[in-house]
């Protein structure tokens, strides 16, 4: 068979689909991707490779992590049969939208908001409608419930990336009242906004929220996140995961990481301080704009274009990400919240611009 009737047997929707693709060039401080700034000390990486080390390699891990649910439903006081483990929260989403989406069926999501999203929805050959937030970055309450009500699922990134705006718990009470699908809120920004939607879970079967370990707990590298439901609605979704889908490292590392989670709790207010700080000395400066954020990141806007300021950082060893393609950012860059040190190199930086 030649390659080119091969590729003809791939879904067409998959064929026409960009590549998701970060380019990481040369850099001396990353600001691009909301990873913490905050690497684990070398004894417990030390504490996680010796427990690695007296593990059978030779061994499947555990179906289910159930030592890992377990931890994580006691610090979120919940029963681990209410929790889903994937790769990365990213896993989950996928399994929880091709769980409930067949064809033509509508998925519910901000605009601008986390294109996985979409990509996902599409693969599934159901239907995206969005809600535009507005220039504030607020949602249209009344435009966001009535393509709700239409949706079997509605996804709400909270914490929002690209903008760091905060839904309140009311405005997700009253949508959960209304709606007759599924409400999933990605909470992975959640440990820089304190807040949270787990309590309305008792109530609203039709409740899921999903959480990562690649932003506040530090652990980018290994891949690991979590949803939170109904105990029967997640024995629906756990079919839908790959058998042995958490590998072994992943599960000693998320064991030991939630060890010390007080640690985690440091590192995510030393975060906040930091992003309070940063975004209020940008905003002392000439022609720029630091957007309010309940993120680990922030927008920034320049009177100089988004690639030209994007090009000017990474010449002085910045690397940031270029969102201007998305709605709402045309004239913006998105930062993630460093190290203290590495915060003040890019206030000297941005001071010099202006």
């Amino acid at each position: 068979m030649k390659i080119s009737e091969s590729i003809k047997l791939i879904k067409q929707k998959i064929r026409d689909q960009a590549e998701y693709n970060v380019t990481i060039p040369k850099h001396n401080i990353k600001l691009n991707q909301n990873e913490s700034p905050y690497d684990w000390s070398n004894d417990l990486k030390l504490k996680i490779l010796s427990k690695l080390e007296k593990t059978p390699w030779n061994r499947y891990p555990d179906l289910k992590a159930n030592n890992l649910m377990e931890k994580i439903a006691q610090i979120l006081n919940c029963s681990s049969n209410q929790i889903v483990l994937g790769k990365g929260s990213n896993e989950v989403i996928q399994s929880i939208i091709t769980s409930i989406i067949s064809t033509n069926d509508k998925v519910c999501v901000l605009n601008p908001t986390f294109p996985i999203y979409k990509m996902i929805t599409n693969q599934n050959d159901g239907i995206i409608i969005e809600s535009k937030l507005d220039e504030e970055f607020k949602i249209n309450e009344k435009d966001l419930l009535e393509k709700a009500l239409k949706s079997k699922i509605t996804i709400l990134c909270n914490p929002n990336s690209p903008t760091g705006s905060l839904i309140s718990l009311d405005i997700i009470e009253e949508i959960l009242k209304s709606i007759k699908g599924f409400l999933v809120v990605d909470e992975a920004y959640v440990d820089f906004s304190k807040s949270t939607c787990l309590s309305l879970l008792s109530k609203n079967s039709n409740l899921i929220v999903t959480r990562t370990f690649s932003k506040a707990f530090g652990l980018a590298a290994f891949r690991l996140g979590y949803a939170v439901m109904h105990s029967k609605v997640a024995t629906e979704i756990q079919k839908c995961m790959l058998p042995f889908n958490i590998d072994k490292p992943s599960i000693i590392a998320g064991n030991i990481i939630l060890s010390d989670y007080k640690k985690i709790i440091e590192y995510s207010d030393k975060i906040i301080n930091e992003r309070e700080k940063l975004i209020f000395r940008i905003n002392q400066l000439d022609d720029l704009k630091a957007f309010k954020s309940r993120a680990n990141f922030f927008l920034l806007e320049s009177k100089i274009s988004p690639q030209k300021l994007f090009n000017k950082l990474l010449i002085n060893g910045i690397l940031v990400r270029d969102v201007s393609n998305y709605y709402l950012c045309k004239n913006k860059i998105r930062i993630s919240i460093g190290s203290q040190d590495e915060n003040e190199v890019l206030f000297n930086i941005l001071s010099n611009l202006t």
